[in-house]
């Protein structure tokens, strides 16, 4: 998923890297249940866009879980909820990443990160206004293994590393090393995590206003 402040060219570029790069898409959306960044407002380009009052304050791009329904999913909408109550009176727009939230042969289980490879598609201008970038769920290298030996690493592109948070529930056996507990990567959206997830964007948004 991913917020920004205000729609425009950012959102625009954003949204045509995940739908005009279809093997990229398989890739990104092959290592994690999902993702999200935030992406503040530009110093320049998007005074327009800021000044329309059908743009919405902030806006929540969310690539939805493995089988999970088209739109945010059941976690995306968690966090989504949890967003809201947190920022003031801002409005948020949701937006599920349109892809196939499935298992594919030829990658690994549905899911998402930001590599190198499409962070680079971005201008850098547009990369420089991501404020956050959170992961549910985020494969082991041993789950990988299992999956594809030729599975690419979950590497998070420069760009985002540092502004990224990674969310991995106790004995959940894709991201807990040792993990057994299958009902522990599906409680994203009921445990608490999706708040935890909550805090760290809006703390973004507003230490980023």
């Amino acid at each position: 998923m991913i917020f920004a402040e205000r729609k425009g060219p950012t959102m625009r570029n954003l949204r045509s890297v995940a739908t005009t790069c279809p093997r990229a898409l398989r890739w990104l959306a092959a290592v994690v249940v999902a993702f999200a960044a935030l992406i503040g407002p530009q110093a320049t380009g998007l005074a327009a866009a800021a000044e329309d009052p059908s743009c919405s304050d902030v806006e929540v791009v969310f690539a939805r879980g493995t089988f999970e329904a088209p739109g945010v999913g059941a976690t995306g909408q968690a966090f989504v909820d949890a967003l809201n109550a947190r920022l003031g009176g801002k409005t948020v727009e949701a937006y599920g990443v349109d892809y196939p939230a499935s298992l594919a042969t030829d990658t690994v289980p549905a899911g998402t990160v930001l590599p190198d490879g499409v962070a680079g598609t971005l201008p850098p201008s547009v990369a420089s206004h991501v404020a956050a970038v959170v992961l549910f769920g985020t494969p082991s290298d041993g789950f990988l293994n299992l999956v594809a030996r030729d599975a690419p690493p979950v590497t998070i592109g420069h760009l985002f590393a540092a502004k990224t948070l990674e969310l991995c529930n106790p004995g959940d056996p894709i991201c807990f090393p040792g993990g057994t507990d299958r009902s522990a990567h599906s409680a994203y959206k009921t445990n608490g995590t999706a708040d935890q997830a909550a805090d760290f964007a809006a703390h973004a948004l507003t230490t980023r206003a």
